[in-house]
């Protein structure tokens, strides 16, 4: 009775995939001292429906394969599996490795990462355990708290600070540098809603309107219109210069046939 899919299953595998990559990204199934035992009820407090665990369990055990006494070999990876792989690997009560040989040991000058605010907990794991083999190592961090957006694979602001400075050190936490991407008249009321104070460049013109639209149609006539104003304001640019944001990657098709 637990076993089933809501609705007609037309979006099963894709939201089944989702959840596994929050699955990946929080290692919620892989827990210290003792192995997880599913049951409905374990699957709840992981805030994940007992199907979607129970279906990560059977990808799992089908996704790698043991061939012999050494440990399991990858059949194949899909999104954020080499990363999970390689996490739990690293926290395995029986790794192989020997400390002196680990193959993390690489005799690292720096470790420098780049959107530090994508990082989830199999993420952090691997940066954890490569500054404790490259322990002489200098380290970079670059990552801001206010854009933590991939929250669904395991994203969050933890790990640049109170997990980092309980796992790894407590490190010299310096202030964002200037920003390039907008104006003044972006920076205030962006500064004013997050708390913090956004260095922008003077001499950069930026505006923010909001716009209601209720149709695709309406979306494309407010699209066209910026493009329009674009080519008035900036001679010479072209659509290339225009992004357009969509809360859902969805959104897009009815746009597209537009």
């Amino acid at each position: 009775g637990e076993f089933s899919i809501a609705g007609e299953g037309e979006l099963a595998v894709e939201a089944l995939l989702d959840a596994f990559s929050h699955l990946k990204g929080t290692m919620s199934l892989v827990r210290e001292g003792h192995p997880f035992q599913l049951s409905p009820d374990a699957a709840g407090e992981l805030g994940q429906e007992f199907t979607t665990v129970a279906v990560f369990k059977f990808y799992e055990a089908d996704r790698t394969h043991f061939v012999d006494a050494d440990g399991a070999r990858t059949r194949f990876r899909y999104h954020g599996d080499a990363t999970y792989d390689l996490a739990r690997e690293l926290v395995s009560d029986d790794s192989p490795f020997a400390w002196d040989a680990h193959p993390l040991r690489s005799n690292l000058a720096a470790v420098i990462l780049d959107e530090m605010h994508d990082a989830n907990l199999a993420m952090f794991t691997v940066l954890r355990e490569l500054l404790r083999y490259n322990d002489s190592a200098l380290f970079l961090g670059v990552g801001d708290r206010d854009q933590v957006i991939h929250s669904r694979t395991g994203a969050d602001a933890i790990f640049m600070g109170e997990a980092f400075d309980r796992e790894i050190g407590r490190p010299t936490r310096m202030s964002l540098s200037r920003s390039y991407r907008f104006g003044p008249q972006v920076a205030g009321p962006l500064g004013r809603f997050s708390g913090k104070s956004y260095l922008a460049a003077e001499g950069i013109g930026s505006s923010v309107e909001v716009r209601h639209a209720g149709c695709a149609k309406e979306v494309l006539a407010l699209v066209n219109d910026a493009i329009g104003r674009r080519h008035i304001l900036r001679p010479g640019s072209s659509a290339a210069d225009v992004a357009v944001l969509l809360r859902n990657p969805s959104d897009s098709v009815a746009l597209e046939h537009e």
